[in-house]
């Protein structure tokens, strides 16, 4: 069996800072890979490692496939592969807002990106224009993102987005198509959907290398898996010998789990819970939200119709539904991102939006958390200084934090196990960790209302089980409110205590029932 890509004693080095070291690998002909460790493991690195696109300072990568003689060189090579990752995701749309600013600043209001632009970038090399039109049409279709395509990229959900860069990546019938987490931010049937497109890709002879931080995900058609952990292989070999609940708790943390944990006291896994919050006790049914018959639309596209909803101080809710059904549009509206919630009826805190309140005062109360601050949060700050800024609700730390304030963000983060990253910065951190020092920023001032948009996207088993703990401990409080938005079940913590969800483009809301 010929060999597609060989890694022989390769070390790689971005920053001053090595993360990869000594890894040795070759990927052969009919093979289809997982990469499997915890975060910070060096996975993604690895990945783009692959394509020729990072320097190597030790040891040699050679591309088989090439027509030329096998060479270490990354001229030409990344045309051949197609390269799927949360991070170019955060790219594109840290691009798209810098190209949003330029139009606001010279007029250009009405000008969109389209969905379409996205697989065009991907066409290089592809055919004449019939081709690449033929070819564009057939794989929105297969993925079901046809009827999107002339929409903006800031128009569409999170798992939408996937699905175009997943396609964007098939558009040139790649040597190696690599999936970093592709499935997270997918609803059920879009899930459904991509692997059964992915294991059809694999038996008819298409080479996949993927990333996944969930076991569930393993495709059927993936032959062989490799683990990382700490920038090192730690196995790797055909799945059936690798693929082991031995290797999974050898190579993830699990610190906490167990039959015999105890869940911790409230000021324990909740730092400064006590005291903190500004609105007297015993007031557990005044609202906390109300929007009352909401609707959101651009242009002729309704996002959202006539909704209403109430969230009640101390009520815990999760909020559910497939992509693009304006999950995120409803958090948007709560905290006043989306300017229609001006426009219509939202009221927090008692306070009708627009009335009058200041938008700090309002920022104040609560704590929030979603994966697109990735795209916004400047890269060189230090983690610890992200979780501070979390007192201050800015992106980026533009004042000192006291000694308080720097000792309950360190507590939050050894809460999380994050405290070793304290002194990295931004931009140094895996998806994953960054996930986890932005969530810590969002509850490091113990706030009156937390919103969590798809937390646990990136986290490995090890971090998604420490941080449904964290919550739960955040759960004990009961002034604080929750919402909580997932794609997954079993990511709903389990102090929870009401059900928003999507249905049949209707809004079913609900007592949660305790098993």
């Amino acid at each position: 069996m010929a060999t597609l890509v060989t890694l022989d004693n390769v070390s790689i080095r971005l920053k001053g800072k090595v993360f990869l070291k000594d890894i040795s690998w070759q990927i052969k002909e009919g093979e289809n890979w997982a990469i499997l460790g915890p975060n910070g493991s060096g996975k993604s690195t690895l990945a783009r490692a692959l394509t020729g696109t990072l320097p190597v300072v030790k040891g040699k990568l050679v591309h088989h496939f090439l027509d030329k003689e096998p060479n270490t060189t990354s001229a030409g090579v990344e045309h051949y592969f197609g390269y799927v990752s949360l991070e170019f995701q955060r790219e594109l749309m840290e691009a798209e807002r810098f190209r949003e600013e330029c139009r606001d600043f010279s007029g250009r209001i009405d000008e969109i990106t389209p969905v379409r632009s996205i697989l065009e970038s991907g066409m290089s090399g592809v055919g004449n224009e019939g081709e690449k039109r033929q070819i564009l049409e057939q794989l929105a279709k297969k993925l079901g993102i046809k009827h999107l395509l002339n929409r903006s990229i800031t128009r569409i959900s999170t798992g939408e987005m996937r699905k175009a860069i997943i396609a964007r990546a098939l558009m040139k019938n790649p040597k190696l198509l690599i999936l970093d987490e592709p499935f997270d931010g997918l609803d059920q049937s879009s899930h459904a959907s991509l692997a059964k497109m992915i294991n059809e890709l694999m038996s008819n002879h298409s080479q996949v290398v993927l990333i996944t931080h969930r076991f569930e995900e393993m495709l059927d058609g993936v032959s062989h898996v490799l683990y990382l952990r700490n920038g090192r292989i730690g196995a790797s070999g055909k799945r059936e010998e690798i693929f082991t609940p031995g290797n999974a708790r050898k190579f993830y943390s699990f610190r906490e789990t167990g039959a015999n944990a105890v869940s911790p006291a409230p000021d324990e896994i909740y730092p400064g819970a006590k005291g903190e919050h500004s609105i007297s006790a015993g007031a557990g049914d005044r609202p906390v939200i109300e929007i009352k018959k909401a609707t959101v639309k651009y242009g002729s596209r309704i996002v959202l119709d006539n909704l209403d909803w109430t969230v009640r101080r101390g009520e815990k809710w999760a909020v559910l539904g497939p992509n693009g059904c304006g999950k995120s549009t409803i958090l948007k509206l709560v905290t006043g991102e989306n300017l229609q919630s001006y426009a219509n009826d939202v009221f927090l805190f008692g306070k009708k939006r627009g009335s009058g309140e200041s938008i700090w005062d309002v920022k104040r109360r609560m704590g929030v958390f979603s994966s697109e601050l990735q795209s916004d949060y400047p890269k060189s700050v230090k983690a610890l200084d992200v979780v501070c800024s979390g007192f201050f609700d800015s992106l980026g730390l533009y004042r000192n934090s006291d000694r308080r304030q720097r000792q309950t963000a360190l507590k939050w983060m050894k809460k999380l196990d994050i405290e070793a990253l304290a002194e990295e910065t931004f931009e140094m951190l895996s998806f994953g960790q960054r996930q986890m020092v932005l969530i810590a920023r969002a509850m490091v001032k113990s706030p009156e209302l937390l919103i969590l948009d798809e937390p646990c996207e990136g986290l490995d088993i090890a971090n998604r089980y420490k941080l449904l703990k964290v919550i739960d401990g955040y759960g004990m409080d009961e002034d604080a409110s929750l919402i909580y938005v997932t794609h997954h079940q079993e990511d709903i913590p389990s102090s929870i205590t009401h059900m928003l969800k999507f249905s049949d483009e209707k809004f079913i809301s609900s007592k949660r029932e305790k098993a």
